[in-house]
């Protein structure tokens, strides 16, 4: 939300042991499910605020608690996934051996890369933020943002990451090629044995 709050205009409030939290993109609001105790009176007050939304989604991110709970209380709702908003999970072990033949075309390529790239991979810390953020500058014009305005406002949220990484708790990656940087990771960690990957470019 803080990254990417120049592109999304959050709001949120807190009401009845529960956050509420809202979007405004290209003058459309869409709304989160209330998080907190479950309360069927603020979910019908939810409701009415997406019906005068005048958005065509006016709810949106809804988990798979959430759309059970929701369900429940209006089973007739339809709720449609969508597959932009889909996670990717990988397995460690997977990322790191790329075994069987699934993995067979990303083990040529990387091999080739390695040959031919000799890549260095460094931790995104104080001494390199400075060239990670050209890097992004440099990446946006290579793939002209101003023509595609949303990757102009990921380069700002990125930008926004990699200025507040200690605050938001983040970590990064660099990889260097022929000693320039071209490529740059963003994430933070979600539990013990899982992290979550914000933000890729190369």
């Amino acid at each position: 939300m803080i990254c990417w709050n120049s592109y999304a205009h959050y709001r949120f409030a807190q009401l009845k042991e529960n956050i509420l939290i809202s979007s405004t993109i290209e003058g459309k609001t869409s709304y989160r499910p209330p998080i907190g105790r479950r309360d069927p009176e603020l979910l019908a007050d939810l409701f009415e605020l997406c019906i005068h939304s005048g958005n065509e989604i006016p709810l949106s991110l809804v988990d798979t608690t959430q759309r059970a709970w929701i369900l429940s209380e209006y089973p007739d709702l339809p709720l449609y996934p969508d597959r932009d908003y889909f996670e990717y999970v990988y397995q460690t072990e997977d990322l790191a051996t790329l075994p069987g033949k699934d993995y067979l075309s990303i083990r040529r390529h990387l091999n080739r890369f390695r040959n031919n790239c000799k890549p260095v991979v460094e931790p995104l810390e104080t001494q390199n933020l400075d060239e990670g953020a050209d890097f992004l500058v440099e990446w946006c014009e290579w793939k002209n943002c101003d023509s595609e305005p949303f990757l102009g406002h990921e380069k700002e949220a990125m930008l926004c990451a990699l200025s507040h990484m200690a605050e938001l708790g983040m970590r990064g990656l660099l990889i260097r090629v022929v000693g320039k940087v071209g490529a740059i990771s963003l994430f933070e960690p979600l539990n013990e044995d899982t992290l979550v990957v914000h933000f890729e470019k190369g």
